[in-house]
């Protein structure tokens, strides 16, 4: 597994990005690299459905996540992507064990949350974003990039 503390952001003569988007596990490669790109303005970070806090190492923590994020999918998924997708599951919640957010971005942050789940990912973020914006949609983790859920942020 590649640890997230060993990411080292070089721009190789390339303009640095202005916006960096992120969902689920993604969202924390977002933050990760974001926070870590020196001088000029910081990039802008959308962050979708995730939180920085680790989901703790309890076997029925783990668990009890697996079984709602495979649910959620299954409504979204025939029988072949479902199974793809319990492995990638698998994978990401072992890197969310072992992750810990450290820093703060100082750049602007949209956090869309799903559910009834954002009060809880707002306040997990809130020590690492400095200026953050909380907009929540009615659906699932696997629905929020689907329309008509993205028409919501307009």
């Amino acid at each position: 597994m590649f640890p997230l503390s060993g990411i080292h952001v070089r721009s190789a003569g390339h303009p640095p990005a202005d916006l960096f988007v992120g969902w689920s596990l993604g969202e924390l490669l977002a933050f990760e690299t974001a926070r870590r790109l020196s001088g000029g303005h910081p990039p802008d970070l959308v962050l979708v459905d995730s939180s920085p806090a680790p989901i703790g190492e309890e076997p029925e923590a783990h668990d009890a996540v697996r079984r709602k994020v495979l649910s959620q999918a299954a409504d979204h998924m025939d029988a072949d992507t479902l199974a793809r997708t319990e492995r990638t599951v698998d994978a990401h919640l072992g890197a969310r064990i072992r992750y810990r957010a450290q820093g703060r971005h100082p750049g602007r942050t949209l956090l869309i949350c799903t559910g009834s789940d954002d009060p809880r990912q707002a306040l997990r973020w809130s020590p690492h974003l400095a200026d953050v914006s909380v907009r929540s949609l009615d659906t699932d983790r696997f629905g929020v990039l689907r329309t008509p859920h993205l028409r919501q942020l307009h």
